[in-house]
């Protein structure tokens, strides 16, 4: 931001700005903020898996940093503020008030949550000075562009560091049970990862999320697509569930017979995350254009779309051999996927509903691998319990 606001801008940062610029929305600057809140989300649900004792506490501060998340990739209190005006927002502030104030009163009286306590206010401090900032934003004038740009580069910065606070004050409760969980003792992304082996435990519960996306998008947002010009909360299945898949997938690596396969899959979920993102397919069409002339045909939709089945031809394919899919289920979901890509190709002469239409798509895409994944697991995991039975 401070070389694209104050120094001479080259060609190349001039059209490569947008994609990583966090003032723009739905790029990998937002990806990264809003994937940063979902882990501290995952460290506090974690240390609430272990902590009896403060399990409702740490369940509600997980709870409202994925709630942080969602509103951050989707852009909701933009939409909100918009339609509303700024006390629209007022139930909102009141909700998340209470959340963060409770479970905060409740790690401040015991001296071993003392610290978390400290940098989760720390975190909710400097996201209601965004608030303030964002306010004056939209209210107060700035007529010096100097002035203005250092307004969104500071407000940005500090929302950064308010994650910051957030995530670490989550890592740090998690460190002080490692007597319970000796993995916490490094405190690292796959042992934090145990508490998404909990959810994926339960088909209904990805099919139910997978559902409310669906109908949200054929009941809500496509009719009413051009008040959401911020953000797209569509995003948030498809992107969230790849990096969570790609997360489990690492996890579960640890115990899996076919470790690499396994991490490999992980691996590519994660980048298939950061793929959703609308604007690199953009960025690396213009740089094609700039360096080679090639008008990236193959980078417009919907032909960038079919990137998404790399994570599904592996989902499938490993499911397949180890047995728990016949390639029957592979071509009956493909056939699905099929329809629903036919469905919405007419749709796609409107530029305002393509990116909708995508996740729409990706979602579907998403939820088959998840199936996919969840059933070689399974099956691993019951031939262990089988194996140490016998052995028992």
């Amino acid at each position: 931001m401070f070389l694209f606001y104050f120094l001479k801008k080259n060609p190349w940062l001039f059209h490569g700005y947008p994609a990583v610029s966090l003032t723009h929305e739905m790029n990998y600057a937002v990806w990264w903020s809003g994937i940063g809140l979902f882990v501290a989300g995952l460290v506090f649900f974690r240390v609430a898996q272990i902590d009896v004792e403060k399990r409702l506490a740490f369940g509600i501060l997980g709870l409202a940093c994925v709630a942080l998340c969602i509103d951050e990739i989707g852009s909701l209190h933009e939409s909100v503020a918009r339609i509303g005006g700024w006390v629209a927002l007022a139930p909102f502030a009141m909700v998340f008030g209470a959340m963060f104030s409770w479970s905060l009163f409740i790690l401040y009286r015991d001296t071993r949550t003392l610290w978390t306590a400290l940098l989760v206010t720390l975190g909710v401090g400097v996201f209601v000075g965004v608030a303030g900032l964002e306010f004056i934003e939209h209210n107060i004038i700035i007529w010096d562009a100097t002035l203005r740009r250092l307004r969104l580069i500071g407000e940005e910065a500090i929302e950064l560091v308010g994650i910051s606070f957030l995530v670490i004050g989550g890592l740090l409760a998690y460190r002080r049970l490692r007597h319970r969980d000796p993995a916490a003792a490094d405190a690292g992304i796959i042992s934090v990862s145990a508490v998404l082996d909990l959810a994926m435990r339960y088909p209904v519960l990805s099919f139910a999320l997978f559902f409310m996306q669906t109908t949200m998008a054929i009941g809500v947002v496509l009719p009413h697509s051009n008040y959401l010009t911020e953000g797209n909360v569509l995003s948030l299945y498809p992107l969230l569930m790849a990096f969570s898949l790609g997360l489990y997938c690492f996890y579960r690596a640890r115990s899996y017979s076919g470790r690499a396969q396994l991490q490999w899959l992980g691996l590519v979920l994660v980048l298939t995350s950061v793929l959703q993102i609308f604007e690199l397919y953009e960025l690396v069409g213009k740089f094609l254009l700039a360096t080679t002339g090639y008008n990236g045909a193959a980078l417009q939709p919907p032909a960038f779309w079919f990137a998404l089945l790399v994570p599904w031809t592996m989902s499938a394919r490993m499911a397949v051999a180890a047995g728990v899919m016949q390639w029957r289920d592979v071509i009956v979901d493909l056939v699905l996927i099929g329809i629903v890509l036919i469905a919405i190709i007419p749709d796609l002469v409107n530029p305002d509903r393509r990116e909708f239409l995508f996740f729409l798509f990706a979602g579907f895409i998403m939820f088959s691998c998840y199936r996919f994944i969840f059933a070689v697991t399974r099956r691993d995991e019951l031939q262990g319990s089988g194996s140490m039975q016998a052995g028992y």
